[in-house]
């Protein structure tokens, strides 16, 4: 009998954001006739990670690592949205973009996870070693794998079921409690 293996096809670790969010609430999203922007290099403006890989085929997953600048027990909220393209195929330019909520989640700074002086995460940046997820923006470890180990050594994470989006955006809010948010991101 054969040997079955399955194989993950994945992506080095980048920042969902190259400029930390600092924004103390959620911006909506609305339906747009625009493609949703890359990283505009602000910390307020729209960003979105294609998920795209040609032919019709998208990432199954994303690995999310929040990361921000705050105090120990500092909070902040992030909401991962899914971006699907509708065309009724009518007229090429009546196209639209929807956004759809996959999940919203509270994280908890905790500083013994900081960065490294001179290293791609600085002595500012630190971790998070608790995430909750909020309201019913999904069902933790059914359509969402949520880690959150809360034990001040190891960093949480959530590995976000994309649901075949085109286009992924995270947008933070720091609540007025941290100074501001990020991610670390991996497609699966």
């Amino acid at each position: 009998m054969g040997t079955t293996i399955i194989q993950t096809q994945w992506t080095p670790l980048t920042k969902a954001r190259l400029v930390n969010q600092t924004s103390a609430t959620f911006v909506a999203k609305t339906w747009q006739a625009a493609e949703p922007t890359k990283d505009a290099n602000s910390a307020t403006g729209q960003t979105s990670i294609d998920m795209r890989n040609g032919g019709g085929v998208t990432q199954n997953g994303l690995k999310i690592m929040p990361i921000g600048v705050g105090s120990d027990n500092n909070t902040f909220s992030l909401r991962v949205y899914a971006w699907e393209y509708y065309n009724s195929g009518a007229n090429p330019d009546s196209g639209i973009w929807i956004a759809s909520l996959l999940l919203e989640a509270l994280c908890t700074i905790d500083v013994t996870l900081v960065g490294l002086a001179g290293k791609a995460l600085g002595t500012t940046d630190v971790g998070v070693d608790t995430i909750t997820l909020v309201g019913t923006s999904g069902n933790a470890n059914i359509s969402h794998e949520l880690v959150s180990p809360a034990d001040g050594v190891s960093q949480a994470h959530i590995i976000v079921d994309t649901k075949g989006a085109d286009k992924i955006e995270i947008t933070f809010s720091t609540g007025s409690s941290a100074t501001s948010c990020n991610a670390l991101v991996k497609m699966l």
